[in-house]
């Protein structure tokens, strides 16, 4: 019986250290944040970050998500651009993502995470 439990709580510990990125943060260029022109937002117009720093702490909050199937209404469009052409997009409100189909739940307010 013990040896099962402790087999168990390897077993636990290995899938939390090996959960996996899931927006690739390597060679990113630029990340653009747009926001919906119907919603309340004091400044409407796309920001632009190229600071690498910024960019770092935004994907690893977003990258800081649970999956969970959600329906919403994005209010939020985060483009990422990377060094070798490629760009993705992330569609965020409140607290719910959606990034290459799949929906996730983040620890965060999106409002919260790029100061909009």
């Amino acid at each position: 019986m013990r040896n099962l439990i402790i087999l168990s709580l390897v077993f636990l510990f290995l899938g939390c250290a090996s959960r996996s990125a899931i927006i690739d943060a390597d060679k990113v260029k630029s990340i653009v944040i747009t926001f919906d022109s119907s919603s309340n937002h004091h400044r409407l117009s796309p920001i632009q970050i190229h600071n690498q720093d910024s960019i770092t702490q935004i994907i690893e909050k977003l990258d800081a998500c649970e999956p969970e199937p959600i329906y919403f209404y994005p209010t939020h469009w985060i483009s990422i651009a990377y060094q070798d052409g490629r760009e993705k997009m992330i569609f965020c409100n409140g607290s719910s993502l959606k990034y290459e189909g799949q929906t996730y739940k983040l620890k965060e307010n999106i409002k919260d995470i790029v100061g909009y």
